[in-house]
């Protein structure tokens, strides 16, 4: 399979519709948030300390 279409089948699992897309996934590599905050919001920190100190 080419990249082209791996990138298209990862783009339709995820809703992708624009870009940038931000998306939190877990330790396990589990998808979290699919839309999550932007980098530059002050409260994806704590969703991102929310995750690292989950123990599973």
């Amino acid at each position: 399979m080419n990249r082209l279409r791996i990138a298209w089948i990862i783009a339709r699992l995820v809703d992708l519709q624009y870009i940038p897309r931000y998306i939190l996934v877990d330790k396990k590599g589990s998808f979290v948030q699919l839309k999550a905050l932007r980098p530059s919001d002050a409260n994806i920190f704590e969703e991102i300390e929310k995750l690292l100190t989950e123990e599973n």
